[in-house]
């Protein structure tokens, strides 16, 4: 194993290097199978509030101004 190119646990590299965290992927997994924010809040033992502020988070590191944008962004780096 090279060390050198490892990343942190939790984060996954993507295509273009950019790491994202398990829990980003965990909210771009569950918005890919229609979950609504109160439904990941639920599983993720959050306020459906705190999802919608790591999903706007999400739209703004990739410039999507929809969660379909979004979800194209994210699968061409290879999070989803």
């Amino acid at each position: 194993m090279n060390w050198t190119s490892a990343s942190p646990l939790g984060d996954i590299l993507s295509t273009d290097g950019q790491p994202i965290l398990s829990s980003e992927r965990v909210i771009l997994d569950m918005l890919s199978m229609r979950y609504t924010y109160r439904e990941m809040g639920v599983v993720l033992k959050v306020n459906e509030r705190t999802v919608a502020r790591r999903v706007e988070e999400l739209m703004a590191r990739l410039d999507a101004k929809s969660l379909f944008t979004l979800g194209v962004r994210a699968a061409k780096r290879n999070w989803i």
